[in-house]
């Protein structure tokens, strides 16, 4: 292989590392919002959970 085919392997392989890069930026805020709603229902549930076992050591106390 000649210098110029190696530098050419480079470009392209340099190139498709670019593409890849820039189609995981473009869908990493779609995933973190897309989790978002779920996070909150789990919080959510999280606080009910500890005012349940407040309430029962409340009563047992």
């Amino acid at each position: 292989m000649t210098s110029l085919n190696i530098a050419l392997w480079f470009y392209v392989i340099g190139i498709l590392l670019g593409l890849s890069l820039a189609v995981v930026w473009f869908f990493v805020p779609f995933a973190i919002f897309g989790t978002k709603a779920k996070l909150d229902a789990i919080a959510v549930e999280l606080r009910k959970l500890n005012e349940n076992i407040e309430a029962a050591q409340r009563r047992s106390a």
